[in-house]
């Protein structure tokens, strides 16, 4: 008998988000009353994967995420976590879901209550979904723990924590209903390199021993090049290359993705200007391939026709009308650091598992 094929943990098709537009006179007039941040996304994370999610700033990136959890309101399209398939969930379904999904936000210590303690921070989605079993101080303290906080930080407040120590209690926020997935939105911003090293360790050793997924909402490669298995490139609210991190930073395929790694690429004097041109407005997408208006490569066809998806290899996948080896140019990477790796900069890749993704 074939054996059953075994499903990703996180499955995300043609995911649609539009949000209201426009004031009441310019509708009268005509104009648009949404506007589409996400048109038709799909996405996957396999069981003990860590994806990177990477683009501009307002690329749609923090929107995918806090839709996966039902944070954003879904237009169209189905989400399933686990075993829990959804679009427009009720309350019920979604709170189902968020047992086994854990979220770190973007500003730490503004998702920290101040009148609260961070033991009782900690431990609040555990008394929220009614699972906290013993005493909740010993649970807090066990909390911390695991992300390398002292049992003294249980009784302390958000104001007596630094910004590295915020990011920590996030982290033990988010694994205390031992959930299969946790999405990381900017998990690093604010924080100073060697900080930044040291977080990115304890998410990969976290890993390793939980075995906890990760979703990486991010726009710095050097963090995605250390700890992701697999990377997603989003531009405009689509996704237009995946593919394994190594072979995505050795041969990006995408001219969106190969400027990005330029400007990016860690070394003084390689780094390239930014990429030329505006963002296109979300109110007035370009026809055919929505980055034709910023990319050097543009032809005719780029212009009139959208660009589908092509395999470029294991996993490797392209929405580009050019998209192949003649574009597919090395891309520059950080140098690996002697000994233990403190500064995010010179992080070395992370070491892949086999996989048959």
């Amino acid at each position: 008998m074939t054996p059953t094929p075994r499903l990703p943990l996180l499955e995300i098709n043609d995911l649609v988000v539009r949000y209201p537009s426009g004031t009441l006179i310019e509708r009268l007039r005509g104009a648009p009353h949404e506007v589409t941040i996400l048109p038709g996304v799909s996405l996957r994370i396999e069981r003990g994967e860590t994806l990177g999610l990477i683009g501009e700033s307002g690329s749609g990136k923090t929107t995918l995420g806090r839709a996966a959890l039902g944070l954003t309101p879904i237009s169209g399209g189905t989400i399933r976590i686990g075993e829990e398939v959804t679009s427009q969930a009720s309350g019920q379904t979604w709170a189902r879901i968020r047992r086994n999904v854990g979220l770190m936000f973007q500003d730490a210590q503004a998702a920290l209550d101040p009148r609260m303690s961070i033991g009782r921070s900690v431990t609040e989605p555990l008394v929220i979904h009614r699972m906290l079993k013993g005493n909740r101080m010993d649970k807090a303290v066990e909390l911390l723990g695991k992300v390398g906080l002292g049992p003294d930080f249980a009784r302390r407040y958000p104001h007596e924590i630094s910004g590295g120590q915020a990011r920590r209690v996030t982290v033990a926020r988010a694994l205390a209903l031992d959930p299969a997935l946790v999405i990381a939105d900017e998990p690093t911003a604010g924080l100073d390199l060697s900080v930044q090293g040291e977080l990115l360790n304890l998410l990969n050793e976290l890993q390793e021993r939980l075995g906890v997924s990760f979703l990486l909402i991010t726009h710095n490669l050097a963090v995605a090049r250390h700890v992701t298995d697999r990377i997603a490139i989003m531009y405009l609210g689509r996704i237009v290359e995946t593919g394994p991190s190594d072979r995505l930073f050795a041969r990006p395929a995408h001219p969106y993705t190969q400027a990005l790694l330029k400007a990016r690429s860690g070394r003084p004097g390689e780094q390239a200007p930014p990429i030329e041109g505006e963002v296109p407005s979300l109110k007035a997408r370009p026809a055919g391939c929505e980055f034709h208006t910023r990319c050097p490569r543009a032809t005719d066809i780029c212009r009139q026709l959208a660009p589908e998806r092509r395999a470029l290899g294991p996993g490797h996948i392209a929405a580009c009308h050019h998209a192949g080896a003649e574009l597919a140019e090395p891309a520059p990477a950080p140098a690996p650091a002697a000994g233990r790796p403190t500064n995010v900069a010179t992080l070395p890749p992370r070491a892949r598992r086999s996989t048959s993704n």
